[in-house]
């Protein structure tokens, strides 16, 4: 059986989005930036064909036609540009358990606001683990 993905290009000033949304709950699942939309395609191809021989789901990524990721575009777009201030909708259906609680962490964060990972590493109640967070951030 085979999950269906969507994805769309997201044009920006200074780079491509690339984003990926599961077709049952419309959440985003995969965004990554580049400038060519050919490589940004094939590397999440790579991803997730990694992620298949993982858990033995296949997915499979379709070109969103329908307009069905307007929505999750768009809010992008004004996140992006800091207009958006709620939470894009999203799932994890990458990483780790330690990744997913790194990454809820970095949503917290503000837009025009730093962090640290070692301020990262103690709100996850992991103080040591500051290279573990630098890695997941990666």
């Amino acid at each position: 059986m085979e999950e269906r993905l969507f994805y769309r290009y997201l044009d920006q000033s200074i780079t491509t989005v690339f984003l990926v949304s599961r077709s049952e709950t419309g959440c985003l699942v995969y965004a990554s930036l580049g400038s060519n939309r050919k490589e940004l395609l094939k590397i999440a191809q790579l991803d997730f064909q990694k992620l298949t021989r993982k858990t033995k789901v296949s997915y499979g990524l379709y070109y969103d036609v329908n307009d069905s990721m307007l929505n999750l575009e768009q809010s992008f777009a004004s996140y992006l540009d800091g207009s958006f201030t709620g939470a894009i909708p999203h799932e994890y259906i990458f990483g780790t358990r330690f990744q997913r609680k790194v990454w809820d962490e970095l949503s917290k964060v503000k837009i025009g606001e730093t962090t640290t990972y070692q301020t990262i590493a103690q709100a996850i109640g992991s103080p040591k683990a500051c290279r573990a967070v630098g890695s997941a951030v990666g």
